[in-house]
């Protein structure tokens, strides 16, 4: 079937793909490598082909039996080629998590469209919270290292007020250096 470039592109939500001409979102889960996401929706061959790719893996989410799984993948990959100098696109390829659909199959294509939508937007929104963690971490770690600064001179000053309260009373002799000089008055 073919589609207007621009209906197609808002059903997945990157209408501003058209003026940028790529688009990318990807995390990866710091405790556990293995739950990550990237989205990526680009054009090709000076915009004759459209490459639609999802691949969002997660964890603990229950399938359609009821059962708990520990990682589930879902994958999305839409192709579709320019028709002449138009702005019709035509479905060339059509997959949903790892199974090849008929690029005819209307239905299939809303389904995949809406998939992409709604994981690009999570992926979008999980990459997101990453980029402020990791922008507030220096400053979380400056303050630490501040109140770690200040314990430790607590610390310091404690052990050298201790190590005076045992000396205390104790004479020390003085011996002058021997290779010091003599200094005369």
């Amino acid at each position: 079937m073919d589609y207007d470039i621009n209906e197609l592109l808002f059903k997945m939500g990157i209408s501003e793909l058209s003026e940028k001409g790529s688009l990318r979102w990807h995390y990866m889960d710091a405790s556990d490598p293995e739950i990550s996401g990237f989205a990526d929706a680009r054009f090709e061959e000076s915009g004759r082909r459209l490459v639609i790719e999802l691949r969002h893996t997660r964890k603990d989410i229950v399938d359609d039996e009821g059962e708990v799984l520990e990682h589930s993948v879902e994958s999305v990959q839409i192709g579709a080629r320019r028709i002449g100098n138009s702005e019709l696109f035509r479905i060339t390829k059509l997959s949903f998590d790892g199974t090849e659909h008929p690029a005819d199959n209307a239905a299939m294509l809303e389904l995949c469209c809406g998939i992409f939508y709604a994981r690009a937007l999570e992926i979008s929104e999980i990459m997101t919270k990453q980029r402020f963690k990791a922008d507030e971490a220096p400053v979380q770690t400056a303050e630490d290292r501040i109140k770690a600064k200040r314990a430790m001179r607590k610390e310091a000053t404690k052990s050298v007020f201790q190590k005076a309260d045992e000396v205390m009373g104790v004479i020390i002799p003085f011996k002058p250096r021997k290779d010091a000089p003599v200094q005369r008055i």
